[in-house]
C-alpha cells in the first residue's frame, strides 16, 4: 500500500501561518495529522490554510510534533479532482513535454 492509498477528507484543526504548518483531522482517522505548507498541492505562491477549512488528503505513519501522522499531499476540497488525477499516475513521477516548431527558411 502506497501512501497514495491512504486518501481521507477532513478539515484543518489548527493552522500556523507564520510557522508554516499545522493540524488536520479526519473522521476516518484515529489521530491528528500534521501538515506543512510544502505539502500543499492546488496552491501557487504563498501556500497556506485556514481553520475549518474542508481537506482531501494522503496520509503516512510516523507523525510528527505530537500528531499520530503526517499529511503527504493535501488538496482544498474545491479541487478534489486534483486527487484523483494525481493519484492515477506514479505518485514519484515527474512528465513534461516540449514542442518545437521551425519556421520555413
Amino acid at each position: 500500500m502506497s501512501d497514495h492509498d491512504n486518501i481521507v477528507t477532513g478539515r484543518v484543526h489548527h493552522w500556523y501561518p507564520e510557522d508554516g504548518w499545522g493540524v488536520l483531522e479526519s473522521d476516518a482517522l484515529d489521530g491528528l495529522v500534521f501538515a506543512h505548507f510544502s505539502v500543499i498541492r492546488d496552491q501557487t505562491g504563498w501556500r497556506g490554510l485556514e481553520a475549518g477549512q474542508r481537506v482531501t488528503f494522503s496520509w503516512r505513519q510516523p507523525g510528527q510534533d505530537g500528531c499520530e501522522y503526517s499529511a503527504v499531499d493535501v488538496y482544498t476540497t474545491e479541487s478534489r479532482g486534483s486527487v484523483d488525477q494525481h493519484t492515477d499516475r506514479h505518485p514519484d513521477a515527474y512528465r513534461s513535454s516540449l514542442t518545437i516548431t521551425f519556421d520555413e527558411p
